[in-house]
């Protein structure tokens, strides 16, 4: 039983929006960073518990931040590698009809 079905997406863009999010996580990565940096900086000139309060709560959402940018980098891996599947397969198919007789049917 074959599965039938409708691309609403070509492969090529399946992994063109892949590389679109990729860069997208890396440049909030890269966000990120410099935010890093700039809260590290903070306790040399904001001392006290209003400025490790800012510091930890900064960590907490950092830590959950890089999560889901560690999930959306995981995700346009996997759709890369699903168009690249698509491809393969369908070239595979094309190569499977072409080594078929021709003169089966008159």
């Amino acid at each position: 039983m074959a599965l039938e079905g409708i691309l609403r997406v070509t492969p090529e863009q399946l992994i063109q929006k892949a590389d679109s999010v990729s860069a997208h996580v890396s440049s909030v990565q890269n966000h990120l960073a410099a935010m890093q940096e700039a809260v590290g900086r903070s306790g040399g000139y904001w001392n006290g518990d209003a400025g490790d309060m800012h510091r930890r709560t900064y960590e907490d959402k950092h830590t959950v931040l890089e999560e889901i940018l560690k999930r959306l980098g995981e995700h346009s891996t996997d759709l890369k590698l699903m168009a690249q599947n698509y491809l393969q397969m369908e070239q595979e198919a094309v190569e499977m009809i072409q080594e078929l007789p021709s003169d089966v049917i008159s």
